[in-house]
């Protein structure tokens, strides 16, 4: 009875471990997601005129707003959140092809600089 408590104990611990770790995968694999359907709705609205939601666990809409990062200011035209990190925010395309990542609560940073260059924002590192 007790090594069965025991293995049982040790399944349940290794559920827990491995459930964190997936959830964590997940994040950071729609954030990568999101940068790559913004990318490509950027091309198709350039293209077509029109944005379109191709992918039903992405949304993307017009983000006009202005954004700061560090001492740099960007102006964004499109945005894309995910159903995966919506609580945690969203990608922007900058008019200069950056991708910011903008934060609901943190401070917003730069996914992908125009040159193509990835960094992942510091919530899901």
């Amino acid at each position: 009875m007790k090594v069965v408590l025991i293995v049982l104990g040790l399944v349940l611990a290794a559920l827990l471990v491995f459930g964190r770790a997936q959830g964590r995968s997940i994040r950071r694999a729609s954030v990568v997601n999101s940068v790559s359907e913004l990318l490509s709705s950027e091309q198709a609205f350039r293209e077509r005129g029109v944005i379109t939601n191709s992918n039903r666990g992405f949304r993307v809409f017009s983000y006009t707003n202005a954004a700061v990062v560090g001492t740099n200011s960007f102006r964004c035209e499109l945005a894309v959140e995910s159903d995966w990190i919506r609580d945690f925010g969203f990608v922007a395309l900058a008019a200069d092809g950056n991708v910011l990542w903008i934060d609901r609560e943190l401070a917003s940073c730069i996914a992908r600089t125009s040159d193509g260059s990835f960094s992942m924002p510091e919530r899901f590192r």
